[in-house]
């Protein structure tokens, strides 16, 4: 028998189908045809994102603490726009779920993620300094939301088969690279 890969990746703007929503951000392709972005406060981070491009949920009007956050920020997962990504898992288990994202500051830093509409209700929050970065941590609420030293993110894949991975939007200008799926819990996928 061969052996089955233990961890693989998908391009964020991989995604099998997009769902809207008409009164708040959206995600939207970054990529060299498409730098200049309306709706955008900050710089393009096209440098560092694989293969020239990554997913940005604009417009990004949620950048101060004490601003309205109607349309823009979202409590539960699959409220926002939602990615779906067709996957066919080729063995049951946990699966680890680590998201490569732009870490550009506190209001712009997690998103929640599920499968087949069973969603995790701790976001992934992206940690640490600006830059694209890998992350798996849960958003610790009890610890005044920073990340969780010990909790990642996974996906109980019951069968092997075709699975919906979801990634929901939490916050808008949340910025997306990559998705990866291991089995390996001991796995720390680098820069």
């Amino acid at each position: 028998m061969a052996d089955l890969p233990k961890s693989f990746i998908i391009e964020a703007e991989d995604y099998t189908a997009l769902e809207p929503r008409d009164d708040a951000s959206n995600f939207v392709v970054v990529d060299t045809a498409h730098e200049i972005r309306a709706g955008d406060p900050d710089a393009s981070h096209l440098s560092g994102a694989s293969g020239g491009s990554y997913l940005e949920a604009l417009p990004d009007t949620f950048t101060q603490v004490g601003e309205d956050t109607a349309g823009t920020f979202f409590r539960q997962p699959g409220a926002g726009c939602t990615l779906t990504y067709r996957v066919d898992f080729a063995r049951a288990g946990r699966y680890v779920l680590w998201l490569r994202a732009y870490a550009g500051g506190g209001k712009d830093n997690s998103a929640f993620v599920g499968l087949g509409g069973a969603w995790n209700p701790v976001p992934v929050q992206v940690c640490g300094a600006p830059g694209w970065t890998w992350t798996s941590a849960l958003r610790d609420e009890a610890a005044s939301g920073i990340c969780s030293e010990t909790e990642r993110a996974w996906l109980e894949v019951e069968a092997p088969g075709p699975h919906n991975v979801q990634v929901s939007l939490r916050e808008d200008g949340f910025e997306l690279d990559q998705l990866l799926l291991t089995l390996d819990h001991d796995l720390v996928p680098g820069p």
